[in-house]
């Protein structure tokens, strides 16, 4: 099913909690985390002698240090073998002085402990307001993650996928890498594949169309989805579509023999019909390029709506054009 491997192809991106990802952080970590990085990285490539100043610095109070000695207990170094649990406590101690890297790894060790995606137990709860700040203040993995995690909800609602797009908001003005922006496009039209109908869902072509220019797998099945969908809700709003309750030239025939000024009237007439022309007017065109992108049962069920609209509209579209006539004659009267 689309939903369940909707994600696979982000996983590069979610999962780390690596030390160089430039996101835009508030500017008081930036000396700090320099430092931290640069240290973090040396150990890393096997400089010994990087390591004792970054563990005073994390001893010494400093988050960035700290998430640095958890990373690199999440990646090993060498002659250190991985250690999940000493990298979580490290992770632990950056989130609780508000790092966003840090809350984002604390965050995840706490996803580890929790039962499952949709348990509401404590640690879950816990995760999702850590990647929620860390998101937030700037650290675009944890709004690619959070709101991967929540369109996975296995009761995913559509209040669910609205959140998301929030979320996948934050990461936007997060500073994020050109990789990023293609997950975060996908991300964004996926929230609204499952998300509230009636919202801007251009907006949700633009972002999967994006994606899949820049060569995301799974874009071009999500688009198709978001078409369907977009087609399901016009279907909806062509069928609510009526005419008005009086007619711009129903108005005129009322006005004709008592109006001194027949031009001001042909005009103020004319303006009874302006929503319903409007409205007209954009449903045609939507359902028009819809009827391209779709297939199926869906084209076949928009196609009929069009044909129903055209039927029901075809008597307010006469008495539009013969206003438009009058209005023409009477203009070239000069108004009588």
């Amino acid at each position: 099913m689309f939903k369940s491997s909707v994600f696979v192809a982000l996983a590069f991106l979610l999962c780390a909690t690596a030390t160089a990802n430039a996101n835009k952080l508030d500017p008081k970590w930036t000396d700090a985390r320099a430092i931290s990085n640069q240290l973090g990285d040396a150990v890393k490539a096997g400089d010994r002698a990087s390591f004792a100043p970054l563990k005073a610095k994390a001893d010494e109070g400093d988050a960035t240090a700290m998430h640095n000695m958890g990373w690199l207990e999440d990646n090993g170094y060498p002659d250190h073998a991985v250690d999940n649990a000493r990298a979580c406590g490290w992770y632990k101690q950056g989130a609780m002085l508000g790092y966003p890297p840090s809350m984002h790894g604390h965050a995840l060790c706490l996803f580890k402990r929790s039962r499952g995606p949709g348990s509401e137990d404590q640690a879950e709860i816990d995760a999702i307001q850590f990647m929620r700040d860390a998101a937030k203040d700037g650290w675009t993995g944890s709004a690619l993650y959070l709101s991967e995690y929540i369109l996975n909800l296995p009761l995913l609602a559509e209040v669910d996928a609205d959140k998301a797009r929030i979320i996948i908001g934050w990461g936007y003005r997060s500073d994020p890498n050109d990789a990023e922006k293609v997950a975060l496009s996908y991300m964004e039209g996926v929230a609204m594949v499952f998300g509230t109908e009636g919202k801007d869902y251009q907006a949700g072509v633009d972002a999967l169309s994006f994606a899949e220019r820049r060569g995301h797998s799974a874009a071009g099945q999500a688009l198709e989805q978001l078409y369907a969908r977009w087609a399901g809700y016009h279907i909806k709003q062509m069928a609510a579509w009526t005419l008005p309750a009086k007619t711009g030239l129903q108005c005129y025939r009322e006005r004709e023999h008592s109006a001194d000024d027949k031009l001001t009237a042909s005009l103020e007439c004319g303006q009874l019909d302006k929503n319903a022309e409007n409205a007209l007017e954009r449903l045609t065109r939507t359902a028009d390029k819809l009827r391209y992108e779709v297939a199926g049962q869906t084209q076949t069920d928009l196609v009929a709506a069009i044909n129903d609209l055209k039927a029901r509209s075809e008597s307010f579209r006469s008495d539009r054009r013969q206003l438009l006539e009058i209005f023409s004659e009477v203009m070239m009267s000069g108004g009588n």
